[in-house]
């Protein structure tokens, strides 16, 4: 089913009958992706069952929601390359071939399936022969999105399953669809973030950079590749707190904990500010009532219950400083930077005369 709504939400009438158009392809079908020409008419994907085989399911329709008989005949495809066809993924070429990407089975597990179609729904015989392609990272392996590059070169990414753990996977082929050897040496990568991954979408930068997201045993997961393939190591944050406090006698002199502390969470970082978010110092193993702990730069002794604020804004509440453990939780209004400029103004120090244990 297909339906197209006006800009208040009502459904387009002008489109097929009362906004929506059914296409019977005679089996089970279900569309997965897709995607407007630029000459207005519309390109589906999906899955078509045909009682035996999962295939590949391609329509065509005109900007009023008529079938484009132009493509293949009917406006309609069907076709069958290996046991099983799914698909998820299009992308349209600036010449109006069509790029279709999912997986295949190849008897034992899936593939990355790629394929292409003249603009009148042909198969193109000049990507890899035939006009489709598998590609095997060696478990089993699903593609969910295409893109691509100003110089024609093609980016397919997904996931590669083994042991019911995925990581990320991505190829790159040039546009006759073989591998790019330029792209991480075989044209082909995985990227295992430690947990079990499953990849979204995938973009390309003006600067040829990479991103792909997805999501990792159900967190966000977000990598930048470099056009070459290597994970670009500018790209992220990574939290540095940690290291040890040095001891002053008797309170002497407060001790700055660490003027370049960095925290970061992807998540709350995308979210734009670290609400509810609450961090908690203490010794190593047991606290100590000895410690006492103040925010700068004026020194003055941070209040338990008391409010967080910075430059006039609160940020927090301090839930805690007595006994040796000195408690934040931020709210709102504590933005990436201001999280991190009030950790770099935390001062310690100790009453007891004698060196403390780490």
């Amino acid at each position: 089913m297909l339906v197209r709504y006006n800009a208040d939400g009502t459904l387009d009438e002008t489109f097929a009958i009362s906004g929506m158009v059914f296409t019977d392809l005679g089996g089970i079908d279900f569309a997965t992706s897709i995607k407007i020409q630029t000459d207005g008419k519309i390109v589906v994907a999906g899955t078509h069952h045909d009682g035996l085989n999962y295939n590949l399911a391609l329509i065509r329709y005109n900007s009023n929601g008529t079938l484009d008989t132009t493509f293949d005949g009917d406006g309609k495809l069907t076709t069958i390359f290996d046991y099983a066809n799914s698909q998820h993924a299009i992308a349209l070429q600036d010449d109006g071939k069509i790029l279709v990407a999912g997986s295949s089975w190849n008897g034992s597990d899936y593939d990355f399936s790629l394929l292409r179609f003249n603009a009148d729904g042909t198969p193109d015989t000049t990507f890899d022969g035939d006009g489709q392609l598998n590609t095997d990272f060696g478990a089993s392996d699903s593609a969910v999105s295409l893109a691509l590059q100003a110089d024609g070169k093609i980016l397919a990414v997904g996931t590669s399953q083994t042991g019911g753990s995925g990581d990320f996977a991505l190829a790159r082929y040039n546009s006759d669809g073989t591998f790019d050897s330029t792209f991480y040496a075989d044209g082909k990568r995985t990227l295992d973030f430690g947990g079990d991954e499953s990849v979204l979408d995938i973009m390309v930068q003006i600067d040829g950079k990479i991103v792909v997201v997805g999501e990792s045993d159900g967190n966000s997961a977000l990598a930048r590749f470099n056009s070459n393939g290597t994970l670009d190591t500018s790209f992220g944050s990574e939290s540095t707190l940690g290291g040890f406090a040095a001891f002053t006698e008797a309170g002497a002199d407060l001790c700055l904990l660490d003027s370049n502390v960095t925290i970061y969470d992807s998540e709350l970082a995308a979210k734009g500010n670290y609400a509810r978010a609450s961090i908690t110092l203490q010794r190593s193993g047991t606290a100590s009532t000895d410690d006492r702990f103040y925010l700068g730069p004026a020194f003055q002794y941070a209040v338990e219950d008391g409010a967080l604020a910075i430059d006039g804004q609160q940020i927090g509440v301090i839930t805690k400083n007595s006994d040796g453990v000195f408690s934040i939780t931020f709210n709102a209004n504590a933005t990436q930077d201001l999280v991190n400029t009030t950790l770099r103004s935390i001062y310690y120090d100790n009453i007891n005369n004698l060196p403390q244990p780490r």
